[in-house]
């Protein structure tokens, strides 16, 4: 059952705070945006086994599929959508009765472990789904789990970036920041945009081309 709902974080930074992390996805095997972008990107072990999965296979829908490496955080992988994005033009495309099986089945595999989750199939990434219908399916579903829910919209993972990298190119040209700081900025978040918050960044990494095309010429 859900315990609690938070707002002011984002799930990826207490990620390591839970006995298990739920994913929604889709039976194509992407990860494409929203909060799995952010699992694949930082933990690609999740995307190696969500991959792994038969492609586009209908029987997936409902069902779960656990992706784990030492020491690092658990997720449970569940198929609540047969397509990604919104399929043909639908924005709610959450499959609520894969949905329900899927959250059985949590209920099942983890009593009494904490589990976090995003406002799982409610997002334009991972179903378009209504937050009240899911949220009485995991209540209904799941009376043995302590669920915490992080349930901030999901952000499109691209426009993210863009939007910090804008903001920097602003602050530089406003003279709020140095040179050396805003190129350091930069850095910073073209590496994490593409291998993700939790790795080490090298001292000799250079923007990526993505990056360089907000560098402006120093004053």
């Amino acid at each position: 059952m859900i315990e609690k709902e938070i707002l002011d974080t984002d799930l990826i930074e207490d990620i390591f705070d839970y006995d298990v992390i739920l994913v929604g996805t889709n039976c194509y095997g992407t990860m494409g945006n929203g909060f799995q972008k952010q699992i694949s990107i930082n933990f690609p072990y999740a995307d190696k086994v969500n991959s792994s999965t038969p492609y586009a296979d209908k029987r997936k829908l409902g069902t779960v599929v656990e992706a784990f490496e030492e020491n690092k955080p658990k997720f449970c992988i569940c198929f609540i959508t047969y397509g990604y994005g919104t399929t043909r033009g639908q924005k709610n495309y959450l499959d609520y009765n894969a949905l329900e099986k899927c959250m059985t089945e949590v209920n099942s595999r983890y009593p009494g472990k904490r589990i976090a989750m995003v406002k799982m199939g409610c997002s334009k990434f991972d179903g378009g789904g209504d937050w009240e219908k899911v949220k009485s399916i995991i209540e209904k579903t799941t009376p043995n789990c302590h669920i915490i829910v992080y349930a901030n919209e999901q952000e499109d993972y691209f426009l993210h970036y863009r939007k910090i990298f804008k903001n920097f190119v602003q602050l530089y040209k406003s003279k709020k920041i140095t040179y050396e700081d805003y190129y350091e900025y930069l850095r910073t978040y073209c590496w994490e945009e593409v291998h993700g918050i939790y790795s080490q960044m090298p001292d000799n990494y250079a923007p990526t081309k993505k990056g360089q095309y907000f560098m402006t010429k120093k004053e």
